[in-house]
């Protein structure tokens, strides 16, 4: 039970050689073993939830350049994203939820600029 608490753990020196003089100290190699590094691995193994980048990606494009077609394309992928969410095996939720917001963002001031400039011709 001592070994599973201590952090350090000590390796066996190597046999000793027959040529080896037998006064010499024995070298006691430590292992340092980092608890944290399960955590790590666990979150390593989690996978992109594909749909939530493209909804990210979808709406940072229509931020700069294509307003309605990325918005109404950032909007759909965020909801798919959210409701296809598995918490188990995939990471990166909050990209469909930003992805979603800037979506609609993107959507209603495009939309929005085109009404008052039509709007400033007539």
């Amino acid at each position: 039970m001592e070994e599973e608490n201590n952090p350090i753990k000590m390796n066996e020196p190597n046999e000793k050689k027959q040529n080896e003089n037998p006064n010499e100290e024995r070298v006691y190699e430590a292992e340092v073993v980092n608890k944290a590094s399960n955590t790590n691995a666990q979150n390593s193994e989690k996978k992109n939830n594909n749909f939530a980048l493209a909804s990210f990606i979808c709406s940072m494009v229509g931020l700069l350049i294509f307003g309605i077609p990325c918005g109404i394309a950032a909007i759909v992928t965020g909801i798919i994203g959210l409701v296809k969410f598995d918490s188990v095996n995939e990471k990166n939720r909050w990209m469909a939820i930003v992805g979603l917001i800037v979506g609609i963002f993107d959507f209603v001031i495009v939309v929005m600029y085109n009404t008052m400039k039509i709007s400033s011709l007539l």
